[in-house]
């Protein structure tokens, strides 16, 4: 809680409860009356509640549309903007929130978050003819320094996304000539149409994005998607705002929204149906815990 609001500060105040009480609503009003006004960032995430591509690959309303449904009180609008832009957006400090952002612990310095997905790991998404040149270990995940480091495999990914912490600070800052950053609308799981048309030999990609591409009807090369060595562990990504007293006011009023047994199950239901059943299988005891929690946890 901003020094500002703290309640130990108005405790220390001679006026008594009441009197205390109003200092509160009076130091909180500026920050209710900011967060009436909402940008929210959208960017495309094929198949989740949260990308400009949701309502047409599960059925599911977008999550914006949930958002500005849920909170009549305040002036909403909705942007696209690419990753790079969205957190060029957050990092200055604007009244804007990406509604679907990887939390990773680098970015807590610059945002408030609440988590809507637990995703599972990335994977090496590799040209199925280039597999026998990587390097993988005894469980047949790749070694991803130590193939990078041959030099014969071309990359791409997506400039401003996050990967997770262990695969950003592999390839952040750039020190791989052969992987290409560029800069998109979406998180890049078109990325693997450019293995297609051998632009490129990897990206890395989430499984259900790219079982959406594979659903939208897109013609995908024959590709392979592999475990990468050191980043096994599922990763959450959620509403990022500025932090600053806006953005708290600004995520907690959203996370009041969504911690509701309607939009949890919503949430789930959007996402759920992309994952492949092999990983649905695997990964369905720790969404039964992330989405419980999302009723119980406190908030930001």
């Amino acid at each position: 809680m901003p020094d500002a609001v703290r309640p130990e500060h108005i405790q220390r105040k001679p006026e008594g409860v009441w009197q205390a009480a109003l200092m509160l609503a009076t130091l909180c009003a500026p920050v209710a009356a900011q967060a009436q006004d909402v940008t929210w960032i959208s960017i495309e995430v094929p198949g989740l509640i949260g990308g400009a591509s949701a309502a047409t690959t599960s059925g599911a309303a977008s999550l914006s549309d949930y958002l500005i449904e849920h909170w009549p009180g305040a002036s909403h609008r909705v942007v696209n903007a690419n990753p790079k832009r969205a957190w060029s957006m957050i990092e200055s400090g604007e009244r804007a929130c990406s509604l679907y952002s990887l939390h990773s612990p680098d970015r807590e310095a610059a945002a408030y978050f609440y988590d809507t997905h637990l995703l599972p790991p990335a994977q090496l998404v590799v040209r199925r003819e280039v597999v026998a040149r990587l390097v993988r270990n005894a469980a047949g995940e790749v070694d991803l320094p130590r193939t990078l480091a041959r030099g014969d495999l071309r990359g791409v990914l997506v400039s401003g996304r996050s990967y997770g912490p262990v695969l950003d600070d592999l390839f952040n800052p750039p020190r791989w000539p052969q992987v290409t950053r560029v800069t998109r609308s979406d998180l890049g799981s078109r990325l693997v149409r450019m293995l297609a048309a051998d632009r490129a030999d990897f990206t890395i990609e989430y499984d259900f994005a790219i079982q959406a591409e594979r659903q939208s009807g897109a013609e995908l090369p024959d590709v392979q998607l592999l475990p990468i060595q050191g980043a096994s562990a599922p990763l959450t990504s959620g509403i990022a705002c500025p932090r600053n007293e806006w953005g708290l006011a600004t995520v907690r009023k959203a996370a009041s929204i969504l911690a509701t047994p309607k939009a949890v199950a919503r949430l789930r239901a959007s996402y759920s149906t992309l994952l492949s059943p092999d990983t649905l299988a695997n990964f369905s005891r720790q969404l039964d815990k992330f989405y419980a929690d999302m009723l119980t946890a406190p908030k930001p």
